[in-house]
């Protein structure tokens, strides 16, 4: 059973999502990578146990003002999939897969993600059949012990952009791109955080100098 006040707290949050979703068109295009990691990561969790995270998520009690005062808080955004009886939209994930590919997987890998976990949610099986071919794939070895290449298959997962954690930081100033497989659940306030970071750049306060890259 909820407690009085946590009830109030769901109601008061419906009430600004109706209030502000009709005004928060341009929201859609900016969270199109939040989309598809939100989706990739939840897909391969089971349906009861997405249902127990949604109902946990609307009783969630944020981080004290003493740990707030440690950094600046994301907005809580009125994500229209954040309802108990709500769900993704597979359009905007489907565009959010495009932008992955197109920009994010030149850095960033999502190696807990095959290919078969697109079946279903955003793609036919023939789709992303077609989707993994377009991937070459390490194999082997084969009979003479020597690894090789190969067309990838729905039960490859998807390939690093690098061939290890050193090849990665070499490529980005020190930095190791993190992997996006589960990166909305491995952040505090989970899509929020990740969209306010992805729409929060500006100009570095006056005195502070920032790195190349």
């Amino acid at each position: 059973l909820l407690s009085h006040s946590c009830v109030n707290r769901i109601e008061e949050s419906l009430c600004a999502m109706r209030a502000h979703v009709a005004g928060n068109v341009q929201i859609e295009c900016a969270s199109l990578c939040v989309c598809v990691c939100v989706c990739v990561s939840d897909m391969l969790v089971r349906s009861s146990l997405l249902a127990a995270a949604s109902l946990a998520s609307s009783c969630v009690v944020f981080r004290s003002s003493a740990s707030a005062s440690e950094g600046a808080e994301p907005p809580q955004y009125p994500w229209t999939h954040s309802g108990w009886f709500n769900a993704f939209d597979h359009a905007s994930i489907r565009r959010g897969y495009q932008v992955y590919r197109e920009i994010c997987s030149s850095c960033h890998s999502m190696n807990r993600i095959a290919f078969r976990n697109l079946v279903g949610v955003i793609f036919s099986e023939q789709e992303a059949k077609e989707i993994a071919a377009d991937f070459e794939v390490t194999d082997g070895p084969n009979d003479e012990g020597e690894m090789f290449q190969r067309a990838g298959k729905l039960s490859d997962y998807f390939p690093a952009p690098y061939p290890n954690p050193e090849a990665a930081r070499s490529a980005n100033a020190g930095a190791l791109p993190p992997d996006l497989s589960l990166i909305v659940k491995a952040r505090p306030r989970h899509e929020d955080y990740v969209f306010a970071l992805l729409t929060g750049y500006r100009d570095p306060p006056a005195g502070v100098t920032v790195r190349e890259g």
